[in-house]
């Protein structure tokens, strides 16, 4: 067994106890279906990232939009 890898809630855990979690923490996440060795993703992982990718673009341009205003309204 053993090994280095560390998945997501030993992650946010360790960020926890390091006091390096930041106020909101969102996870885009694509579920998997098939987890046999192949080429390349599947059609469906395709999309799946497609749609992450779309959404995490979403996501950081109303942040910016929202810092942006809040760093007027302070001006």
């Amino acid at each position: 067994g053993g090994g280095h890898l560390m998945g997501l809630s030993e992650a946010v855990e360790l960020a926890r106890a390091l006091d390096l979690l930041p106020p909101v923490l969102r996870v885009l996440g694509i579920e998997g279906v098939d987890f046999d060795h192949g080429e390349g993703l599947s059609e469906v992982v395709r999309r799946g990232a497609a749609a992450a990718a779309d959404q995490l673009a979403t996501e950081i341009a109303s942040a910016l939009r929202r810092r942006q205003e809040e760093a007027a309204d302070l001006a």
